[in-house]
C-alpha cells in the first residue's frame, strides 16, 4: 500500500511538469507540447501519433509531409493541407481486421462459471461478464470492437478497474468493468503504483470566477484507488485527496495492452510494420493530386496585350486627393493583371509580337493547348497500390483491392495462412490475458475477492475460420471419433449454421442432455437394439424428440424455460406412453 507522502511527491513531480507544457486557449488549459514525464512517456506519445494518422484519420499529419519534402514551398505544404484526405484509414481498417479471428467462437471456450447461487442467483457471473456486461453487453465483445483496436494503435495504454455505479448504495452489486486510459493519460506506471491524468475536470477558482478547469488525477495500488483533485484557485496549484474505491485485491487492478516490446515498459504495435508503407501512400496520393492539375489536363496558351485601360500602370490606377497624395488601387479592367487576358484556370502567356520586333507578326492561331505527359500519373498510382499491398504483408494479406485474392497457389496460400497464424500468436495470447486479468478483477471486486471463482478459459491456438462445407466435411469423416468430439463439432455447426435461432440451439442441447442415443444413426441404433442394448422407449424418444418438443412449445410458448431435468422427465414420459402402441419393428419405427 502506497504511503500519503508518497502519493504527494508523485503528485509534486507531475505538476512540475505539466505547468512547462500547458497553455490556456479557448477557454481551458491545453497541452502545447509533449509533458516530459518520463523518456518513455514521449516515445510512446510518438508511436501513438504516428498510428493514429491511419488509424483515426483526423488531422493534416504536417510533420509527415515536413519530412517526406523538407524543401518544399510553404504555398505547395498549404496546398496539400487543404486537399489532404485521410485514404489510408480504410486500408488499416481493412487490415486490423484480421486480428478479429483472435475471437472465432470455433478456437476458444470459456466454461465453468460459478457464483450462480443463493444471492447471486440472478445476477450470476457468467450472464453479468457474457450478456449484460456495461460495455458492448459482453466482454468478448468489448474486446473484439474496442480493446483489440486500441491495443493495435495504442499498446502503452492502460485498461483499469473502474466501477461504472460507484455511487450506488452497498446492497447493489458493483459494475465493474475494464476502462482503457490512453497513453497519454499514463502518467506514470510503476511496479507499486499507476498515476493516471482524467478527462475530468474539477471547478476552480479562476480570476475571480468558478471554472470547470482543474486537472483530476487517479492513483491505482494493490488495495486502494485514490482521485486527486486540483481545488482552490487554479494559480494556487493545491490538490486534495479521497478514496475513489477500496478494492483489497492484494495487486493493482491496470495493466498496458502491450505489444512487440522495445524496451523495458515500452511497446509498439503489433501492426507498427505497416506504418512506413502507409505513409508513402499518404504522400504519394497527395502528390497524384496535385499533378493532375500539372499532367492530366492540356494547358491552355496564349498571345496578349497590355491593358487596355491607359490608365493602368501594371495593373494599379493611381489617383491623387485633395491632400496631393497618390492613391493606388487595383485596375478593374485586368483585375490588377496589367494584361488583357487573365484567365483563372491558367494560361501561359507569350508576350503578342509586332513587325518592329523580333519574329515579326504574331502567328496564327494566337492560342493553343500544350499536351502534358501523364506518365508520373501512372508512376503514382502504381506506387500507392505497391505500398498499399505492401502494408499488412508481415501478415501474410494483401489488402489492395488490386489483389484481393492474395497469393494464386496451392502453396502460396498455405504459406500465406501459416504467416499469418504465426503473427497472430503472440498477439492473441497478449489479448486472452488481458480478458482473464479483466475478468479477475471485475469479478471479485463485484462479487468479493474471496468469493468470486475464475472460469476456466481454453484460449485459441488455431486461428481458422471453418464455414458450414467444412464443418459438414468434418463432421462426416468423424465416424470413428469419440461422442465428445462429435457432440462439439456438432454444436460448432449449429453456431456456424443457426447462431441466430437461440430456440433451435436450445432444442439442441436439450436432445444431447436428454437422449443417450443423440449422436447414433439408424444402423448403429438397430444393430443396438438386436443386442438389446436399447429400449423400444429411447428409440421412440430418439426418433420423435422433435414432434413431442414442437408440441410442448405450442402448449406452452415459454417451454423451453423449463428446468432440462422436467423436460427429460416428460420426454421419457411421452416416449413411453408412445411404447405399447409402437407397431412394427425396430426398423420401421426408425423410418418413421
Amino acid at each position: 500500500m502506497i504511503e500519503f507522502e508518497q502519493i504527494q511527491d508523485i503528485l509534486g513531480n507531475a505538476i512540475d511538469v505539466i505547468k512547462k507544457s500547458i497553455e490556456y486557449k479557448n477557454g481551458e488549459w491545453e497541452f502545447k507540447t509533449t509533458p516530459n514525464f518520463s523518456e518513455n512517456y514521449v516515445k510512446a506519445s510518438e508511436y501513438y501519433e504516428k498510428v493514429s494518422v491511419h488509424s483515426q484519420g483526423l488531422d493534416f499529419p504536417e510533420l509527415l509531409f515536413k519530412s517526406k519534402a523538407p524543401n518544399e514551398d510553404d504555398l505547395m505544404h498549404e496546398y496539400r493541407e487543404s486537399i489532404y484526405q485521410p485514404i489510408t484509414k480504410p486500408d488499416w481498417r481493412r487490415g486490423v481486421n484480421n486480428y478479429n479471428r483472435v475471437f472465432n467462437p470455433q478456437n476458444y471456450a470459456i466454461d465453468g462459471w460459478q457464483n450462480d447461487k443463493n444471492e447471486f442467483e440472478n445476477e450470476s457471473a457468467e450472464d453479468y461478464f457474457m450478456n449484460n456486461y456495461p460495455k458492448n453487453d459482453s466482454i468478448i465483445s468489448y474486446f473484439r470492437s474496442i480493446v483489440k483496436n486500441k491495443k493495435l494503435e495504442d499498446p502503452n495504454a492502460v485498461i483499469a478497474l473502474w466501477i461504472e455505479n460507484i455511487e450506488a448504495p452497498d446492497t447493489e452489486l458493483r459494475q465493474t468493468i475494464g476502462k482503457i486510459f490512453d497513453t497519454e493519460k499514463v502518467v506514470y506506471f510503476e511496479k507499486d503504483y499507476c498515476f493516471i491524468l482524467s478527462d475530468e475536470k474539477s471547478i476552480v477558482k479562476y480570476y475571480d470566477k468558478q471554472k470547470e478547469i482543474g486537472f483530476v488525477f487517479y492513483l491505482y495500488d494493490d488495495n486502494t484507488i485514490y482521485r486527486i483533485y486540483q481545488a482552490g484557485s487554479f494559480t494556487d496549484w493545491a490538490f486534495e485527496f479521497e478514496v475513489y474505491y477500496n478494492h483489497g485485491l492484494g495487486y493493482i487492478p491496470v495493466s498496458r495492452l502491450v505489444g512487440v516490446e522495445v524496451d523495458e515498459g515500452l511497446y509498439q504495435s503489433h501492426a507498427y510494420d505497416a506504418i512506413p508503407p502507409l505513409n508513402d501512400v499518404l504522400f504519394d496520393n497527395s502528390t497524384l493530386q496535385a499533378s493532375k492539375i500539372a499532367h492530366a489536363y492540356p494547358q491552355k496558351w496564349e498571345f496578349t496585350d497590355d491593358c487596355p485601360n491607359i490608365n493602368c500602370d501594371n495593373g494599379w490606377i493611381s489617383s491623387y486627393g485633395e491632400d496631393e497624395k497618390e492613391y493606388r488601387s487595383k485596375c478593374s479592367t485586368c483585375g490588377g493583371t496589367g494584361k488583357f487576358n487573365s484567365n483563372p484556370l491558367g494560361v501561359h502567356e507569350i508576350k503578342r509580337l509586332t513587325g518592329l520586333e523580333e519574329g515579326g507578326q504574331t502567328p496564327i492561331p494566337p492560342l493553343g493547348f500544350v499536351s502534358m505527359d501523364t506518365t508520373i500519373l501512372q508512376f503514382l498510382r502504381d506506387e500507392i497500390s505497391l505500398n498499399t499491398s505492401k502494408s499488412f504483408s508481415f501478415l501474410g494479406v494483401d489488402i489492395s483491392m488490386t489483389n484481393a485474392k492474395g497469393s494464386d497457389s496451392a502453396l502460396g496460400k498455405i504459406i500465406d495462412r501459416e504467416d499469418l497464424f504465426s503473427a497472430l500468436l503472440d498477439f492473441s495470447s497478449e489479448i486472452w490475458d488481458l480478458i482473464e486479468f479483466t475478468i479477475d478483477f471485475c469479478g471479485k471486486v463485484r462479487y468479493g475477492v474471496n468469493t468470486f471463482q475464475m472460469p476456466s478459459i481454453k484460449k485459441p491456438t488455431n486461428f481458422a475460420i471453418r464455414n458450414e462445407s467444412d464443418l459438414t466435411e468434418e463432421y462426416n469423416n468423424a465416424a470413428n471419433l469419440p461422442d465428445a468430439i462429435k457432440a462439439t463439432m456438432l454444436t460448432q455447426y449449429t453456431n456456424v449454421r443457426f447462431g441466430s435461432d437461440e430456440q433451435l440451439q436450445t432444442i439442441l442441447e436439450l436432445k444431447q442432455l436428454i437422449d443417450r442415443l443423440f449422436l447414433m444413426n439408424n444402423e448403429t441404433v438397430s444393430s443396438y437394439k438386436t443386442l438389446g442394448a436399447v429400449q423400444i422407449w429411447e428409440i421412440i424418444l430418439h426418433t420423435s424428440f422433435d414432434t413431442f418438443m414442437d408440441q410442448k412449445i405450442k402448449d406452452n410458448a415459454k417451454y423451453l424455460e423449463t428446468d432440462w431435468k422436467i423436460i427429460k422427465s416428460e420426454m421419457v414420459k411421452m416416449a413411453k406412453d408412445a411404447a405399447p402402441v409402437a407397431i412394427g419393428s425396430t426398423q420401421d419405427i426408425l423410418n418413421t
